[in-house]
């Protein structure tokens, strides 16, 4: 008979139905207090033998849709400089840097030469400016006194008391290629450039007295005034190149 009943009218329609015959065969005591604990778990039994089994769970909804990409925002103020860091360990010393106890061949060694004077006497005062390597060569170059100009050199040679002359641009340069602004000079060569003079220039005759050697040489120069008591200068530079 429930079968037909809950066939009818529903699980819910069925709950009512029972609800309301419990609700007749209490009579008034139903209307005046409701149901008792033993009517209720009557109810609760009949609607539960009844009851449907839970159905599936529905599909998902669809998905909203993404509102607009806002805009970038404004670029922040820069912060504060951050404070310095602590000074980090002293690094390991170096090793020492090499000595050079001869200048290797084809190396060149460039300064400055100059010297003053006055002439105290006939035909004039000779003068011997010493330049001395600050690395010595491995053996003495000859010394070329350049002229100004660069047209003509004297060349003084190791041990030997008579100079050479070079006597053309041509040849100066390929003994002595620069000048005293920028002075060079060939491979066993030891040349000397004039800068600036004022009553004193090379002494030509003067060159035996050129002291060759792997340490330096000697630059001779005079006073070239007429008067005693005129005093002169020169000045320049050097360059030699280790043969």
């Amino acid at each position: 008979m429930f079968s037909k009943l809950h066939e009818r009218l529903g699980t819910a329609g069925l709950i009512i139905a029972v609800i309301a015959l419990v609700a007749a065969l209490a009579g008034t005591a139903f209307a005046a207090a409701g149901l008792n604990g033993k009517q209720k778990k009557e109810v609760k039994k009949i609607a539960k033998k009844f009851a449907g089994k839970r159905g599936p769970a529905g599909p998902a909804g669809p998905a909203g849709q993404a509102g607009a990409k806002g805009d970038a925002g404004a670029k922040g103020a820069t912060g504060p400089e951050g404070s310095r860091g602590p000074e980090g360990p002293q690094g390991k010393q170096g090793e020492p840097g090499p000595l050079v106890s001869t200048v290797p061949s084809g190396k060149t060694l460039k300064g400055f030469w100059g010297t003053t004077g006055t002439k105290t006497a006939e035909g004039g005062e000779l003068y011997l400016e010493a330049v001395s390597y600050p690395f010595p060569l491995a053996s003495a170059p000859q010394v070329v006194l350049v002229f100004p100009g660069g047209e003509a050199a004297v060349v003084a040679e190791p041990g030997n008391p008579l100079p050479s002359f070079l006597m053309s641009e041509e040849e100066v340069e390929a003994a002595c290629p620069g000048s005293a602004a920028e002075p060079g000079a060939a491979v066993g060569n030891a040349c000397v450039f004039v800068a600036d003079a004022e009553s004193m220039e090379f002494a030509i005759s003067a060159i035996s007295h050129v002291a060759t050697s792997a340490f330096g040489f000697d630059i001779p120069v005079f006073v070239t005034g007429t008067d005693n008591g005129v005093r002169g200068f020169i000045n320049g530079a050097w360059a030699v190149k280790a043969p």
